[in-house]
């Protein structure tokens, strides 16, 4: 008989998982908040399915609905022909095309570096935790911070 992998892996207690919302409560950060209270919540009813299906698609499906959202005021006619010619012919225009050129790269080596090395998101929590509390920050980027990190990490 074949044991499935939910039962044979040592995964955090609720617990331990509350700890996370508890800590997220205390950073102000709404999005893991309820990110981590879905996984206590899919963990605490045994949807192992629902929860590997999130492992394997869940980055790719979010990133799908933050393009979208970004992408949204030019179906809405917000943003139109105007905006697209100030961000070709403006300096801060050339400046947001190589950013956001830098990011995609970064993010790229971040989502590699995760999944080599799935540890360096428990950093990656404490350290947007800390800068949330301590620096009134704004807890965004964790693909781009995974890519700075292993930037950082090929120098050492």
């Amino acid at each position: 008989e074949v044991v499935p992998p939910y039962q044979t892996q040592q995964h955090y207690s609720q617990h331990q998982q509350l700890g996370v919302v508890l800590l997220r409560l205390i950073g102000r950060n709404d999005l893991v908040v309820v990110s981590a209270g879905l996984l206590v919540i899919l963990d605490y009813l045994r949807l192992e399915p629902v929860i590997r299906a999130l492992e394997r698609s869940g980055l790719r499906l979010g990133l799908i609905l933050m393009i979208s959202a970004v992408l949204t005021p030019y179906v809405t006619g917000e943003a139109g022909w105007a905006a697209l010619k100030s961000g070709l012919t403006h300096t801060r225009g050339w400046v947001a095309i190589l950013v956001g050129i830098a990011t995609a790269y970064l993010a790229a080596g971040g989502v590699r570096l995760l999944k080599l090395h799935p540890e360096v998101a428990v950093g990656l929590f404490l350290g947007s935790i800390a800068g949330t509390v301590l620096l009134h920050g704004v807890p965004t980027g964790p693909l781009v911070a995974a890519g700075l990190v292993a930037l950082i990490l090929r120098f050492l």
